[in-house]
């Protein structure tokens, strides 16, 4: 059409001659403008959005997608026609511009729930776009509350309202949300935390169960956040809301017996309240059904206070336990009770079983190396093994003790010192035993007022 009227133009050229007038040029092209929209429309007026939304339901996408574009292009305020095209868009998996399409028909027509929910649908496919989604969700249930007034969006309203600090709103919000459905985790947990810091805790303890019992939801993120709260806890409100603290760590462990962080909750929440025989039981179970673990293992150890079972429990967890790292730290753990019953033979051979899986453990080479030192023998062995951990954790206080202590025993006093302040500067001042050997090096070094110094907060801890 284009090229048919230029062609035509250029035949009526020689008419216009010596007209030296631009206004009858102006209305020439006009004209010829006028033809060109015309002609370009007489496409557009043929088409009926019914037709594109027939095909449409039929899943007829390659002919629809066409003659949206050709009525969007002829009419770029047609909401409808934006809304289809982005249907097409989305079907071929060109998902930002379908994106687009629906982003376009909401703004031509915000009065259209299907055009939000559309959009809301789509956004909601991308976890980088869920603040968007949220957004919209939150304009879905102001612009229309009857429809849309669903616990989720009531959950939304709830954050927002908290956001802005009106706690009293988002509680009104979430009661609702709970009373379309009872079972409604994400709000019961925003809920229970409103309810929880206005020390509102009868109704805690009756809402947060609906979140801890949720089986929808991963058992970890719950078992963290109980522990969380539970951690809070002092002697004082113990002793008050001791029994129904309880019945949470019961609710969730007979929600999810068999998963691992909350049964490790259980068993710590027993140590945390001084209750071993129950954390023990805890902990046996979680040996039962994860043996080839270290945490179980550990805790169980750690619940022992005989060395000997201790030992015994090593040598259990030594059957099951795969993994080196796991194997020469409880090696190493081995290392250290054959040493306190006086068996140091045993306790090296351990010591070097633990090596000889991880050797560039700092923990094991310090602990290792302490002990020989301990013992006056091998300092060279000892002070080589110590200077490597130190050298990999040079800010670690008990390392520097190690390391000068272990100079302490060889008489290089000077250099001991430095390490010693090192330590102190670390945190080492919070040990008595590094206390000690501060002050013994100062005492060696001759400077006994500051020895004095260190050993008289050796002497008040």
């Amino acid at each position: 059409q284009i090229y048919a009227l230029l062609y035509l133009f250029q035949c009526f050229l020689p008419i216009f001659g010596d007209i030296k007038s631009d206004m009858k040029i102006k209305h020439f092209l006009l004209s010829i403008f006028l033809v060109l929209s015309v002609w370009s429309n007489a496409d557009a007026a043929d088409i009926h959005i019914t037709d594109i939304a027939l095909l449409i339901s039929n899943d007829n996408y390659s002919k629809a997608k066409p003659l949206a574009q050709k009525l969007v292009k002829a009419e770029p305020d047609n909401d409808a026609g934006w809304y289809y095209l982005g249907r097409c868009l989305w079907v071929e998996g060109n998902y930002k511009k379908a994106i687009g399409c629906f982003q376009r028909s909401v703004k031509l027509d915000p009065t259209n729930d299907n055009y939000y929910l559309t959009l809301y649908n789509a956004i909601s496919q991308f976890p980088e776009m869920e603040a968007q989604a949220d957004s919209i969700a939150l304009q879905l249930i102001k612009r229309f509350p009857k429809k849309f007034n669903t616990p989720f969006t009531l959950m939304l309203l709830a954050e927002n309202e908290l956001k802005a600090k009106k706690d009293s709103l988002a509680t009104i919000h979430l009661q609702q949300a709970l009373a379309l459905d009872p079972t409604y985790a994400p709000a019961a947990l925003e809920l229970s935390e409103i309810y929880r810091t206005e020390g509102n805790l009868s109704a805690y303890f009756v809402t947060i169960p609906i979140f801890l019992t949720d089986r929808d939801l991963p058992p970890t993120k719950k078992a963290d956040y109980l522990w969380n709260v539970l951690e809070l806890t002092d002697g004082t409100s113990y002793r008050i809301y001791g029994k129904r603290l309880d019945s949470l760590v019961d609710t969730l462990l007979t929600t999810h017996p068999k998963d691992s962080s909350c049964i490790k909750l259980a068993g710590n929440w027993a140590i945390y309240t001084s209750r071993p025989e129950l954390a023990k039981k805890h902990f046996e179970t979680l040996t039962e059904y994860y043996p080839e673990t270290l945490t179980g293992w550990g805790a169980l150890s750690y619940l022992s206070i005989d060395e000997k079972e201790k030992i015994s429990i090593y040598e259990k967890a030594l059957s099951h336990i795969k993994v080196n790292t796991d194997r020469a730290a409880l090696y190493s753990m081995m290392a250290d009770s054959y040493y306190r019953l006086g068996e140091k033979k045993k306790s090296y051979q351990c010591f070097d079983k633990a090596l000889k899986l991880c050797p560039n453990d700092a923990t094991i080479l310090n602990n290792y190396a302490y002990n020989l030192c301990l013992d006056g023998k091998n300092l060279k062995k000892a002070e080589k093994m110590s200077m490597k951990a130190v050298k990999m954790e040079p800010e670690n206080a008990s390392f520097l003790d190690t390391y000068g202590w272990i100079l302490y025993q060889k008489k290089d006093y000077e250099k001991a010192k430095s390490y010693f302040k090192k330590c102190m500067v670390y945190g080492g001042s919070n040990s008595k035993e590094s206390l000690y050997h501060y002050s013994k090096t100062l005492e060696a070094l001759g400077e006994k007022d500051l020895a004095d110094f260190y050993m008289n907060m050796y002497n008040s801890k």
